[in-house]
């Protein structure tokens, strides 16, 4: 599975003494939870770091952690990442992201309405942060997204 295998790619290298991370770009069509997706204008990597997923101006970064979540979790964060792209950060850049990928799981067909509750389990007990709404929260306004055309 080549997906498994760039996971086992992640390493850490020795530079001047010192052992670094080292990103394994997965490219701007990667597979996540199963299915290939893309992000216009924008490289995904694996990287390790302490959050689960990260985006940066043209960049996706993932946890190699990232690809133990549920398949539709997997997409949904992905999504959710991308919408980054072009709503930035902060707390109105979370809660647009969140909106996006809803929106877009459900448009697209990969987020069909029992796999939002799956959704929801994986930040509902999340406290919430400078940017992100704590997770009962987001798990509302998730909802509402889904649910308004």
């Amino acid at each position: 599975m080549k997906l498994a295998s760039a996971i086992v790619c992640v390493s850490l290298c020795a530079a001047a003494g010192q052992a670094r991370a080292q990103a394994v770009p997965l490219g701007s069509n990667p597979i996540i939870g199963g299915v290939t997706v893309s992000c216009p204008g924008t490289l995904t990597y694996i990287v390790p770091m302490d959050d689960l997923a990260k985006a940066v101006p043209g960049e996706i970064h993932l946890n190699p952690q990232f690809f133990s979540q549920p398949a539709e979790v997997q997409i949904f964060v992905y999504a959710h990442e991308c919408a980054h792209q072009f709503y930035g950060g902060g707390p109105i850049g979370e809660a647009n992201a969140d909106c996006w990928a809803m929106k877009r799981g459900r448009d697209q067909g990969w987020m069909p309405p029992h796999t939002t509750a799956l959704i929801a389990e994986s930040v509902i007990y999340t406290a919430g942060d400078w940017s992100h709404a704590p997770g009962p929260q987001r798990v509302e306004h998730m909802a509402v997204c889904y649910n308004t055309p």
